[in-house]
């Protein structure tokens, strides 16, 4: 009797399970995916979406928004699980595709910034900035930029920071991160400092 009992209980979970996943799989979208991210966060969120996105098929309209959403979402999920090279690829063949979105560039130039392309990562982060990325991504942007010049002044002079021009670049966006934060944390006045120090 148990067992019996044990058996409708297990049919009963699995039919409401099959009733519900149907129509699940009919309401995936990259909207509905986009506020998975918003409620969780990325890394949260990426592992819970990633089977999802990869069933999910790319949209056709490059000039749409479920495009861009698509390509983002699949984007920063390839960076929160740290597979750069992956996503440098993934970006730079969605970008010469379609419309090149602040957003998408920010997305590229932080994989090739992790992979320490600096004058890749500032050149693509500076047509983000061209192409007005909203202002709520800018601080963090800024501060990259300010990384990757130092970074590249080290490496044009053999780890001396002997480039005028890269150092003013990096103090110039150090500054730019400070004041373009609401609430700027400590590492944003460290970098500054550090910049000056160089």
């Amino acid at each position: 009797m148990k067992a019996r009992s044990a058996l409708i209980s297990l049919l009963a979970v699995c039919t409401l399970m099959a009733t519900d996943h149907p129509a699940q799989a009919a309401d995936i979208t990259p909207k509905s995916l986009t506020d998975v991210v918003k409620r969780e966060g990325w890394a949260k969120a990426c592992p819970q979406i990633q089977p999802k996105l990869d069933a999910l098929q790319e949209p056709g309209d490059f000039s749409g928004n479920d495009w861009r959403d698509y390509v983002t979402l699949k984007g920063w999920c390839l960076v929160e699980t740290r597979r750069e090279a992956e996503a440098i690829d993934f970006l730079e063949n969605k970008l010469a595709q379609g419309r090149r979105a602040p957003c998408l560039l920010d997305i590229l130039g932080t994989s090739l910034f992790r992979s320490g392309l600096d004058a890749e990562a500032i050149a693509t982060f500076e047509e983000a900035l061209e192409n007005n990325l909203p202002a709520h991504d800018r601080p963090n942007v800024y501060s990259k930029l300010a990384t990757a010049y130092m970074r590249l002044a080290a490496t044009s002079s053999g780890g001396r920071m002997t480039d005028p021009s890269a150092l003013a670049q990096a103090e110039r966006y150090a500054r730019l991160a400070l004041e373009s934060d609401q609430e700027p944390v400590p590492a944003v006045y460290s970098q500054l400092a550090h910049v000056k120090m160089a």
